[in-house]
């Protein structure tokens, strides 16, 4: 291929008008090397294009081009299939474009598509993305509190009120509570905050922890704190930020499991829709407790635990993935399509169906919660493994 026809297909595609055949001629490039020095160049042009990857400091756009050029030289002429595990076949194992060999595919075709492969701390959020007619838009910020006398407010992002509940003032500002404990209550009244799909909240207890909600989950804690440990209740996935306190120890129970904790930084993800619970450690420790096992938790490791008579399996992580949904991103490693597509559900609001339940293919990388679903599911498809139909709010799934 000559070189003016590769600038043509790299414009196409930035452009997003690449036909199918044309995108596999494209890829097929990278296997060539008389296009090294092509690919090099296009690679560099998207690094100073900070409108793609909203890297703003030019010391990360030269370590993310180092990064790219480093994983080039040692994926190259690597295997594209790799055995299933337990599945006795060879399958695609998908880490969005890897598949067609070096790691610039999966770098660098996808930084146009806003997916990093890097550590994203530094990354800004995405500007909003103009929704199409007749798109499902991204969850918002919002929610339901359950008070101790039963009546139920509906939060988000515009209101700004307080509401007194005994010595207690709980203030509104946004998309955030806050509860001020001026006085002592002499009874234990509990409320419940409740993220249904589509939505996301923050609160900040009377101790001063600060718990981040995720889309369709729950949280039932005291107004104040009182006696001598601190026990809220978890459904669903929440951040916590806890207020170290030594004299009066922190709990979390859901689905059968307990976390106890001092001052710490922890994710948990413990819906009623999924087989797993996972705590995932960021800074302190953490003792994670069941029926049948008990387990210390060192930063960056995860407790995985699969029901209350099991022991618990830890491993080690990126904790920073699993904090990403609260950072505005998914984030996905080596993850099924099922996985996937529960996490998208779950964040807008959708319905999800699967024509055929053996598609296979394990996809890993990042891409914005801010975006709307089509532009979520176009990058999916660029995968090639998968394909989808959307019909209002249901998402049908092909291979």
């Amino acid at each position: 291929m000559q070189r003016a026809e590769l600038d043509k297909l790299f414009d196409q595609y930035l452009a997003e008008t690449i036909s199918a055949a044309d995108l596999q001629r494209l890829c097929e490039t990278l296997e060539e090397p008389e296009h090294a020095a092509a690919w090099e160049a296009f690679i560099e042009q998207l690094c100073n294009r900070e409108n793609l990857h909203g890297l703003t400091n030019a010391g990360d756009v030269e370590s993310a081009l180092a990064a790219i050029k480093q994983q080039m030289a040692e994926l190259d002429g690597a295997a594209i299939l790799a055995p299933v595990a337990g599945s006795g076949h060879t399958a695609p194992r998908i880490h969005f474009m890897r598949r067609w060999g070096w790691a610039a595919a999966a770098i660098i075709l996808l930084l146009a598509a806003g997916i990093y492969y890097w550590p994203r701390g530094s990354f800004k959020q995405p500007a909003a993305v103009v929704q199409q007619k007749g798109d499902v838009a991204p969850g918002a910020n919002r929610a339901i509190l359950t008070l101790a006398d039963g009546s139920r407010i509906t939060l988000d992002s515009t209101g700004n009120q307080v509401i007194r509940q005994g010595g207690t003032a709980v203030r509104q500002h946004g998309d955030s509570l806050q509860y001020e404990a001026k006085e002592k209550e002499a009874l234990i009244a509990y409320n419940t905050l409740a993220t249904p799909r589509g939505s996301q909240f923050r609160v900040t207890l009377s101790d001063g922890t600060k718990v981040w909600l995720n889309a369709a989950s729950s949280l039932q804690f005291p107004v104040a704190f009182t006696g001598t440990e601190r026990v809220v209740k978890l459904s669903g996935e929440a951040y916590f930020e806890i207020a170290g306190n030594p004299q009066q120890p922190f709990k979390v129970v859901a689905n059968g499991m307990e976390v106890q904790v001092l001052g710490t930084r922890f994710n948990i993800s413990a819906y009623q829709d999924e087989s797993l619970i996972k705590t995932t450690l960021l800074q302190g420790a953490v003792k994670l407790v069941s029926a049948a096992s008990q387990v210390l938790l060192q930063p960056g490791e995860q407790g995985v635990l699969s029901s209350p008579l099991a022991a618990f399996r830890v491993k080690t992580v990126n904790p920073e993935d699993a904090v990403a949904w609260k950072n505005g991103y998914f984030a996905f490693d080596n993850a099924g399509i099922q996985e996937v597509m529960q996490q998208i559900a779950r964040w807008y609001d959708v319905e999800v169906v699967f024509t055929d339940n053996s598609i296979k293919g394990n996809f890993g990388g990042t891409v914005s919660r801010y975006n709307d679903v089509t532009a979520v599911l176009k990058r999916l498809e660029m995968t090639g493994v998968v394909h989808f139909k959307k019909e209002d709010r249901k998402i049908i799934v092909m291979p």
